[in-house]
């Protein structure tokens, strides 16, 4: 997740070359900016590589849930139901209450 304060100015970066690095060796992703507008994201090659890894297993798996779907002749998706309400043993909340002061 991009965070606000992984945002520096090229500026800022250039002063902070060092601290910058670091910070990407460490796995952060950092944005740059030039005259308040984001020209760069920067991070470590293997943050990289992880997230072109899971971009093709993203894409992958659409992948084989549409051929899964074209071989289902006129599968209709069934309509969700919304769950069923969660109730506890105790049933409502004053049995709930019950229970809990009838131990002592």
């Amino acid at each position: 997740m991009h965070r606000i304060q992984d945002t520096f100015p090229l500026s800022h970066f250039r002063r902070h070359t060092r601290e910058h690095l670091e910070r990407l060796r460490r796995g952060q992703i950092e944005t740059i900016t030039l005259n308040g507008q984001a020209v760069m994201v920067m991070m470590s090659p293997e943050r990289y590589d992880f997230l072109i890894r899971l971009a093709e297993e993203s894409r992958l798996m659409r992948d084989a849930i549409r051929a899964q779907a074209a071989q289902q002749p006129h599968a209709t998706p069934q309509p969700r139901t919304a769950p069923p309400p969660h109730t506890s043993p105790a049933g409502t909340f004053e049995g709930r209450e019950r229970i809990a002061g009838s131990g002592g």
